[in-house]
């Protein structure tokens, strides 16, 4: 007989180790969630199957799911024991963004779908974009009173602008209008303190920025990308995200993003930078 149950990570530490082992296979399309992982964030969740003729319990998936009611999951087989599961997770805990693979994504959408009745208020079809390194060369900037910084603590206060904006044209569902000022710059902080953030300053302006979303062993992910509307075209993503993917290159590590199936100028730029399409990723909000 064989027993199926999900635990939280925090409840059972070693179990870190055994979600870190399980996802080794699926960093590059999970950066985020074994980032989660590494650093034993309280969000990490491990399905567990038990056959009572073996002793230790055998990891099926991990999913996490954080106090903005994100749920991201890395689960291969969907069968009738782990949809039972999730649907017990489920009744419990109310989401309100799901991300990853296309099909998984559906998958978790069907389940809610039968179980609660609720569909997406938004979806979002995206392609995950990997490094090729075949770029030898960024473009230049083309201006004098241009460059490019890497940014600390210290910069806080000018990429503001730069984190609202993208928040609120990139990150927040259509029907969030305001804007928690104070939630922004503890986000940007947190990520100036952990992450890797590089901004083109122009005649002591932030008007571009670029930073990393995960780091892991092998990989960064790259996000929170964007340009002030005033300032685009003029191939600062591309020269960002480049930045970036040569940093993780010194350090023996690929790069991936993530872009909006529709952005067809981020997919040039991405494109041009030397990033290639991978994967099909979805992220869908409820209400």
């Amino acid at each position: 007989m064989t027993t199926w149950f999900y635990k939280c990570a925090e409840q059972c530490p070693e179990l870190f180790d055994s979600a870190e082992e399980f996802l080794s296979e699926y960093e590059k399309n999970y950066c985020a969630l074994m980032e989660r992982i590494l650093q034993k964030e309280s969000s990490v969740y491990v399905i567990l199957k038990k056959d009572s003729s073996f002793g230790l319990p055998q990891v099926a998936g991990v999913f996490s799911f954080n106090r903005g009611r994100s749920f991201t999951a890395c689960i291969p087989d969907y069968n009738s024991k782990i949809k039972k599961l999730l649907r017990e997770f489920f009744r419990t805990h109310e989401v309100f963004s799901i991300i990853g693979e296309s099909e998984g994504v559906k998958k978790i959408e069907q389940i809610l779908y039968e179980y609660k009745n609720v569909l997406p208020a938004e979806i979002r079809d995206m392609f995950l974009m990997e490094y090729n390194g075949s770029v030898p060369v960024a473009v230049e900037l083309k201006e004098q009173d241009e460059k490019i910084k890497r940014c600390s603590g210290e910069d806080a206060e000018n990429l503001m602008p730069l984190q609202v904006n993208f928040s609120c044209e990139e990150v927040y569902p259509f029907w969030k209008k305001e804007v928690n000022l104070a939630a922004e710059r503890f986000a940007l902080d947190s990520t100036l303190k952990k992450q890797i953030v590089f901004a083109v300053d122009k005649n002591n302006c932030l008007v571009s920025r670029a930073q990393t979303n995960a780091r892991t062993k092998n990989y960064f992910q790259i996000g929170g990308v964007y340009t002030l509307k005033e300032y685009r075209g003029r191939g600062y993503a591309c020269q960002l995200v480049k930045m970036i993917a040569d940093t993780a290159a010194s350090e023996n590590k690929k790069t991936v993003l993530y872009v909006r199936k529709e952005n067809a100028g981020a997919l040039r730029s991405y494109t041009k930078a030397g990033f290639n399409q991978t994967a099909e990723y979805r992220m869908v909000y409820y209400r």
